[in-house]
């Protein structure tokens, strides 16, 4: 048996294919995955509850309530921070006025020490005649220190120039003469010590001879 040979097929009745455009398919899955986000997006979400205010209207007939307003509490504004300039008057009194001086402490002086009290000397004397003649007499002299440390002394008798005294022997004391004035001289005496003092001499009056003066370092005798 021979092969049978293959020819253009015989016309007769074909059926139609469809053909769809090339991007149909791209447009179509593009539009079923918008549908599946929406979908998973609504179920996420949750069912949407109504958040506006609704009025409810009592039962009670008695009463009638007005509808309710409400009203959001306007925000309050924020508290500023205000910042106050220094007014002119001040800013050029502050940049007037000068800046304060130290002032350096004045060295005060040192107190100097004060010098020790110097013990004072003090004396006295006393003169008196004693036994007196027709061209003579003694005469008596008592020196007393009431200071408070040892001095020597001196004490300065002047006779009347018409007695014409002329000195003698002299005890307790030295002596010397110049006219009519005799000074004595003795020490040193201690403090609160006192000495006795005499000479004789001679003179050319009757009756005793009294001294016309008679001191001691620059005070009368007593």
């Amino acid at each position: 048996m021979s092969p049978a040979l293959k020819g253009p097929p015989l016309p007769g009745k074909q059926q139609p294919v469809l053909r769809l455009p090339r991007y149909s398919l791209i447009i179509l899955a593009a539009g079923v995955l918008v549908f599946m986000v929406a979908w998973v997006a609504i179920r996420s979400a949750g069912p949407v509850k109504d958040s506006s205010p609704k009025l409810v209207v009592p039962t009670t007939a008695a009463s009638v309530v007005p509808a309710a307003v409400i009203e959001t509490p306007p925000s309050s504004p924020a508290p500023s921070r205000v910042k106050l300039a220094a007014s002119p008057a001040s800013a050029t009194r502050t940049s007037s006025s000068p800046a304060p001086r130290r002032s350096s402490p004045t060295p005060s002086a040192s107190p100097s020490p004060s010098p020790s009290a110097t013990p004072s000397v003090v004396l006295s004397a006393t003169y008196k005649t004693g036994a007196s003649w027709r061209e003579g007499f003694i005469g008596w002299l008592t020196v007393r220190n009431k200071g408070e440390k040892p001095a020597t002394w001196t004490v300065t008798v002047t006779f009347p120039s018409r007695a014409d005294v002329r000195l003698g022997p002299v005890w307790n004391a030295r002596a010397t003469t110049s006219g009519d004035t005799v000074t004595f001289t003795g020490g040193p005496l201690a403090p609160g010590a006192s000495v006795d003092a005499g000479f004789s001499a001679g003179k050319s009056t009757r009756g005793k001879v009294a001294p016309v003066s008679c001191s001691i370092a620059g005070r009368s005798c007593q």
